[in-house]
């Protein structure tokens, strides 16, 4: 009798202590706004907590992230310098021209605001690659 009531305390001491130390997953502490346009057609792309929003000129829709993919976002955001943004330099011009739709990426962090400097919307900087990649990845 003394091993089952052992056993049994054993038992829930373990059940209610796995109950208690469920992996909780982080809630990321930025949020993305992407937004390109031209004359004719515009994208914003809005990232906050776990979803994506996309809104064009010919649709809307919204995606949940997965953990792998709130993962592989806040990664990308953590290699980029925010204080640097507004700073870098386009790698190409065709915005200029009409040739592609002028871009920027605004972050959010806490209460503070990181603006980049234009881009055309399908050549970012190097350093907005990774995330403008990911961003348009998990919209599809």
């Amino acid at each position: 009798m003394k091993i089952l009531s052992k056993i049994l305390s054993l038992s829930l001491v373990l059940f209610f202590s796995n109950c208690s130390s469920s992996k909780k997953v982080a809630t990321p502490n930025f949020e993305v706004h992407f937004s390109a346009q031209n004359r004719g057609y515009s994208e914003i792309i809005d990232f906050s907590k776990n979803n994506l929003h996309l809104k064009t000129t010919r649709e809307e829709k919204t995606v949940v992230l997965s953990t792998k993919q709130l993962s592989s976002i806040q990664e990308a955001l953590s290699e980029i310098n925010l204080s640097e943004i507004a700073s870098l330099k386009a790698p190409s011009e065709k915005r200029i021209y009409d040739g592609a739709m002028t871009a920027i990426i605004i972050i959010k962090k806490g209460n503070e605001t990181f603006t980049s400097s234009g881009f055309d919307h399908d050549n970012p900087p190097k350093e907005l690659t990774s995330l403008v990649s990911l961003l348009r990845t998990y919209l599809k």
